[in-house]
């Protein structure tokens, strides 16, 4: 299949539900069951309702783009292995398009999403855009502990926000991130890692010093 015929065209965005009926129909046809009688899987059929349920960066179905992203990758997707795309021909486009989704899931709550952008992204700044949409993710009491294993807990990252904050230098960051960092010591304290609870609150005091000396220069 022609890379170029599964971008998401942000000008025919539809509704919602939509979206999601189009995701749905494109499993079925993959899992051969989109016809009343015994049919095999249909990739063709499963990629077009795959690439009509990811369209639009206001309403497209994230399950949809995330399967598109990982085929453009050259992964398979489990719901129709034998599903693939021609990338090789015009690999720059598959890179932009990929990025393209990326950001898209991130932009749309994907925390995984936005947690990939911030481990590649080029200044400061970049990195407390997406830190930040990270953070605001929620997230329970288990989900959070299993994240902590990859690194990734709530207060881990609002760690990696305080210091990027503190980095990026702009007006203001170094009081928000005295505030992100108390949030995280909190954080670390409820996860029971009392020792990053500890350099957390002092990486506040750190940031808020910072901030003290910044409001004595405008004095």
């Amino acid at each position: 299949t022609p890379l170029m015929a599964t971008q998401p065209d942000d000008a025919h965005e539809t509704m919602q539900g939509t979206h999601s009926v189009h995701f749905e129909l494109a499993t079925l046809h993959a899992a051969g069951m989109a016809a009343c009688d015994d049919s095999l899987p249909d990739a063709r059929a499963a990629l077009f309702h795959l690439c009509c349920a990811a369209r639009g960066a206001a309403k497209g179905d994230l399950r949809a783009c995330a399967a598109l992203r990982s085929l453009i990758d050259g992964s398979e997707w489990p719901q129709c292995p034998e599903l693939s795309l021609a990338c090789d021909d015009d690999p720059e486009a598959a890179r932009a398009l990929s990025g393209r989704l990326l950001r898209l899931m991130a932009e749309r709550g994907d925390r995984d999403a936005a947690l990939e952008l911030a481990m590649v992204a080029n200044t400061p700044a970049e990195e407390v855009r997406w830190l930040s949409l990270v953070a605001s993710a929620e997230l329970d009491s288990d989900e959070d502990r299993e994240a902590a294993a990859y690194g990734n807990a709530q207060y881990q990252v609002l760690e990696r926000l305080a210091l990027a904050l503190l980095s990026a230098g702009e007006p203001g960051d170094a009081a928000r991130a005295a505030e992100v960092a108390l949030e995280a010591a909190a954080g670390a304290m409820a996860l029971g890692r009392a020792k990053a609870s500890l350099k957390l609150e002092a990486l506040a005091e750190e940031a808020q010093s910072v901030a003290d000396a910044e409001a004595e220069t405008t004095l």
